[in-house]
């Protein structure tokens, strides 16, 4: 244990003693280090002047006349270097101040060698003994480097004094000189040491302050400060660019990757930036921002830069790095690499640069091809529109500048208004009509959006008391909430408490979230949803089809609608009724009810009516309308009543194309789908069925084997196609009716034979039973 003991304690020691003369590496430091040998290059000749005339003035009176006159030109020397760093910048420009304080003491030292020992051989030397316990006080380096320094001269000395002088001066000398040898040492180690010390944990809050503590790039601060110096001291004005970077999807790529991972990203892409652009200026500005101040516009660097991410997205995750939206699939991580472009120019502050290429990064649509942008005219308007959008928020809500315009959601198969979305403008005094486009995504970056949303909200509820004076009937209306909206407030609750301060039930307004919203967030959005639910609001998804993972958001999410995107009915054809109606029968099957927007021509109406979907909203019926118009053109629309409305969700979401999917049973397993199909309403009291929905193989029977010629297009419009039923349909009617099986009933048809099957499936306000009847021909 003691022998254990004191080999422990001799490494210790040994450990100290390499401490004190080999100190850390100090190449962060070497700046100050510098800075501080630069001051004593200024300084150093006043400070060894009154040394050199003492000596000159000692050798005055031992008459060593040759040793005078050295130290005469020393002196001049001296003066002669104190005057060059007083009146010139020749010290700011050196490039080195340490290896030139070293050369600069060197003749100095030498001639005071030389004074006392070749000169002025008949007495003890003193000036050298003094000039070697001032260094280590004058000149700042690594500890051995000064001992090293010291020892050099010290021998020099010792050489010299052997040969010119005598025995007894000589022996005195030697002693002196290693006398103030090892207290030159004693004094380098202790001196050296404790001002390194200071200076390396100055040098480490300095950097510190100076950089993001993550990546080790300059944090913005002194990205701006060392910005200015660049550019005047390099004369880059006109020349230099600066180059703003943004991962676009950095919150979905945490979500799905973990944080430790998206951390890694961010340090990957600093290393990336320092090798391709290693002499520029590179930052990062938080987050995931990044800004580079480049000598000229070097896009190749760009392209290097990136095919160096790509790479790195492949060896981590076998996919590559997005190019752009269309990108964004199984071959592709869901997250992009944007860049904005600034020129840098002398009437702009790099304050005002970094601003134009922030813009011109984030103006980078996301279906765009282009991954970069330079900041241009058109941005500049942009960019005054959007200062003039967040000055003014306040006051467009306080003195209602912001306007609800209402558009009609229509029931497909009734034709009867059964909604309306609410939908903010912006009537501005100086700008004019602003479009939602020019407005809504700069509330939604600046995460401002919500006090357009809650006015809007509280400007629907004022509504319905207009309506009313007005003699409309009240029907639910729908509000788009954005993601932004649920940060920092509680809007279940503000919502809440707003219906209850108007008096109206919570079912007249509708939640709309659209769906890369969710998708951002999913856990988040879900607690939202279930709040909203508990609270007795219908939540609906806005956009659905329009992001990555439509199919999955279907079973993972509890929507009570889903609003299909309006690029659907695009370039309507028959790729997109494969789609669109894929969809709606998942929806369908799910309970979960349906509204198809965008609807503009009554082929896109007709389909969507047979293919399920319940509800339509488009120019086909109306675009949005101010309050004023629709209470001037309030019968324009039949207004559905309210306590019809699940009646019409279950008979209009019903899948004419796969009717026996609704329900199974023995009776019907095994028969197929895609087979004449209509929907009627049974009223038991006069013994009759309204038809109100048939597929088109339905319509083929009635034309082909029956007498009856309906106008299809006009069914569920008015009450034309009212028809007594044979006396056998109406008992297997009233079976269906008490039994909620399927029923069936036979009829000859000539040589053939018709089937029919019935089954109930909902019953309104008055007791009517909807009805799907079924209709199979055979030999």
């Amino acid at each position: 244990m003691e022998r254990e003991r004191t080999n422990w304690d001799m490494a210790k020691i040994g450990t100290d003693i390499k401490d004190l003369f080999f100190a850390e590496d100090v190449k962060d430091e070497k700046v100050i280090i510098d800075g501080k040998n630069k001051t004593t290059l200024r300084y150093f000749p006043w400070l060894f002047l009154p040394i050199a005339l003492f000596n000159m003035v000692s050798q005055a009176v031992s008459q060593a006349g040759d040793a005078f006159w050295l130290s005469c030109l020393i002196i001049i020397y001296l003066i002669v270097l104190g005057l060059i760093g007083s009146m010139t910048d020749v010290i700011k420009r050196c490039q080195n101040a340490t290896r030139a304080l070293y050369l600069i003491e060197a003749p100095a030292l030498l001639a005071s060698i030389l004074t006392g020992t070749v000169l002025d051989h008949h007495n003890v030397t003193m000036t050298f003994m003094v000039f070697l316990l001032a260094m280590p006080i004058l000149i700042l380096d690594i500890p051995w480097h000064v001992v090293l320094y010291q020892g050099f001269w010290s021998i020099v000395f010792i050489i010299f004094a052997k040969i010119f002088k005598n025995s007894e001066i000589f022996y005195v000398d030697l002693i002196h000189c290693v006398i103030c040898y090892l207290c030159a040492n004693l004094l380098t180690l202790i001196v050296l040491r404790s001002r390194l010390e200071s200076i390396s944990n100055y040098s480490k809050l300095l950097i510190a302050n100076q950089t993001d503590e993550m990546t080790g790039l300059y944090n913005d601060t002194y990205f701006f400060y060392e910005a200015e110096k660049f550019l005047s001291q390099e004369h880059l004005y006109g020349q230099a660019y600066l180059f703003h970077y943004d991962f676009r999807g950095m919150r979905y790529f945490n979500k799905n990757c973990g944080f430790e991972d998206g951390d890694a990203l961010l340090v990957e892409f600093a290393k990336c930036l320092k090798k391709v652009y290693p002499n520029d200026l590179v930052s990062r500005f938080g987050e995931d921002h990044f800004a580079v101040l480049c000598r000229n516009k070097d896009l190749e660097s760009h392209r290097r830069l990136r095919a160096m991410m790509d790479q790195y997205f492949m060896d981590h995750y076998g996919k590559h790095l997005c190019y752009n939206e269309k990108n964004k699939n199984a071959q592709g991580l869901r997250i992009q690499l944007h860049c904005g472009v600034c020129k840098v120019t002398e009437d702009l502050d790099i304050m005002t640069i970094c601003d134009h290429a922030r813009i011109a990064c984030h103006h980078i649509k996301e279906d765009s091809v282009d991954e970069i942008r330079e900041y241009d005219h058109e941005l500049s308007d942009q960019a005054d529109t959007e200062s003039y959008v967040l000055n003014n928020i306040d006051k467009a809500v306080e003195n209602h500048y912001l306007k609800v315009y209402y558009q009609p959601v229509v029931r497909a198969m009734t034709g009867k208004l059964c909604s309306q979305e609410a939908l903010s403008r912006w009537d501005d005094p100086e700008l004019g009509f602003l479009a939602p486009y020019r407005f809504i995504p700069i509330l939604e970056e600046h995460k401002q959006i919500y006090k357009v949303d809650l006015y809007a909200i509280e400007q629907v509820l004022k509504d319905f008391q207009t309506k009313e004076e007005a003699g409309i009937q009240l029907i639910p209306v729908s509000i788009n909430l954005s993601r932004y909206d649920f940060i920092g407030r509680d809007m279940v609750q503000i919502i809440s408490d707003l219906m209850d301060r108007y008096h109206r039930q919570r079912s007249l307004l509708e939640i709309e979230i659209t769906e890369s919203a969710y998708a951002d967030s999913p856990e988040d959005m879900e607690v939202q949803i279930e709040r909203f639910h508990k609270a007795g609001f219908q939540v609906w998804m806005d956009d659905f089809g329009s992001g990555y993972s439509s199919l999955n958001l279907l079973q993972d999410t509890n929507f009570d609608l889903i609003k299909l995107d309006m690029r659907f009915m695009r370039n309507f054809g028959e790729k997109n009724e494969l789609i669109i109606g894929a969809m709606l029968s998942m929806a369908n099957l799910m309970g979960v009810k349906t509204l198809a927007e965008g609807v503009e021509e009554e082929e896109q109406l007709n389909f969507l009516r047979n293919a399920g979907c319940q509800r339509i909203q488009g120019y086909y019926y109306d675009c949005p309308r101010p309050l004023d118009y629709i209470i001037e053109h309030k019968d324009q629309l039949p207004i559905e009543d309210l306590s019809d409305m699940d009646f019409y969700e279950q008979v209009s979401q019903f899948n004419l194309s796969d009717p026996f999917s609704y329900s199974q049973d023995s009776l019907v397993s095994g028969l197929i789908s895609a087979v004449p199909c209509c929907i009627s309403v049974w009223n038991d009291e006069t013994e009759q069925l309204l038809l109100i929905r048939a597929n088109d193989s339905f319509r083929k029977v009635q034309h082909d084997y029956t007498k009856i010629r309906y106008d299809f297009d006009q069914i569920g419009k008015n009450d034309d196609y009212i028809y007594r039923p044979a006396d056998l349909t109406i008992e297997n009617i009233r079976q269906t009716i008490s039994n909620h099986n399927w029923e069936s009933v036979c009829y000859p048809l000539g040589e053939k034979q018709l089937t029919v099957y019935i089954h109930d499936l909902a019953k309104n306000k008055d007791g009517h039973h909807a009805l799907v009847f079924v209709t199979i021909i055979s030999d």
